[in-house]
């Protein structure tokens, strides 16, 4: 067999063992960007988009395997999870691939700062004013690409020093104290599903239980006329997702454009890879269409 053909071979058993769990997952996206080192040009910026591409299998993955179960710590305060981050030296030369993945369904909607939703009232001043500054047609095309010159846009979390998921540790909290300023992504979602104009101006919002940020979930199940929320933030603070029967009716349950869920049908994912001196990221949203889930949206991030 030559050469090729074996990495043809073992390619297969990797794509294969995506599927298994995400702990296989994992241990495959190690063989699938190091197994490009053997393939690539020995130029480094041809070599980070290469490794971007074999990124894509561990983030379909993730989803497939782990999204629907991912119960963030009480005291997150960003719906952010740290999928992958692995470096490793080859040749002198310093590898390093990170994927993060951001909840679109533990944000406030960009549509809903636009259109004036209550919860529009928890997002900084900052995002609200970005917002609030787009052009009309921006709704024919949701993007963070459509906020130049507005600071910090794509947000970025502080990598730990191993992978998250399949090492058996719980998720950290995610805090805005840990990075300089806050993102408008971090704050605020471009594609939550339903998030379009909706009747009387008012723009339906889906929050995931389990990756909302405190602040925001007890916002907006205060307006909902909405219980239960210490009841889901102890099961988080467990480890154990929450479910929607969680969330109980006080006796003034009412109209509020809010809709609780427990798992989401939408994630962008922030991928980085470092070659040597050469750094390349993309921004990638993933929505579950259909039956299966589908790259949406992918724009490169140059800050």
């Amino acid at each position: 067999m030559t050469s090729g053909a074996r990495r043809g071979a073992a390619l297969l058993l990797v794509l294969g063992a995506l599927v298994v769990s995400v702990s296989a997952a994992l241990i495959a996206a190690r063989a699938i960007t190091r197994g490009k080192l053997a393939t690539a040009a020995a130029d480094a910026d041809t070599l980070a988009g290469d490794l971007l591409v074999g990124c894509e299998s561990p983030a379909r993955a993730w989803l497939v395997n782990e999204s629907a179960r991912v119960a963030l710590p009480a005291e997150a305060d960003l719906p952010a999870v740290q999928v992958l981050h692995d470096t490793w030296e080859d040749a002198g030369r310093r590898i390093e691939v990170r994927i993060t993945a951001w909840d679109q369904c533990g944000m406030v909607p960009i549509q809903a700062v636009r259109f004036g939703h209550p919860l529009a009232g928890v997002v900084s001043e900052a995002a609200r004013d970005a917002a609030l500054a787009l052009p009309a047609e921006w709704l024919d095309r949701p993007g963070l690409d459509q906020f130049p010159g507005a600071g910090s846009v794509f947000p970025e979390l502080p990598a730990t020093e191993s992978t998250v998921f399949g090492s058996g540790e719980q998720p950290s909290a995610n805090s805005r104290s840990e990075y300089e300023g806050t993102a408008i992504g971090a704050e605020l979602a471009t594609h939550s599903p339903g998030s379009g104009r909706a009747r009387r101006g008012q723009t339906p919002v889906l929050l995931n239980v389990n990756t909302t940020p405190r602040r925001l979930l007890e916002e907006a199940m205060r307006l909902a006329g909405r219980g239960g929320v210490e009841t889901i933030l102890d099961k988080r603070g467990r480890g154990e997702p929450a479910a929607v029967g969680d969330v109980t009716t006080d006796g003034t349950q009412r109209e509020s454009g809010v809709r609780f869920i427990a798992s989401s049908p939408a994630w962008a994912f922030r991928i980085d890879v470092r070659a040597g001196m050469i750094q390349r990221s993309v921004w990638e949203v993933w929505a579950h269409e259909s039956s299966d889930w589908e790259v949406v949206q992918r724009l490169a991030i140059d800050e």
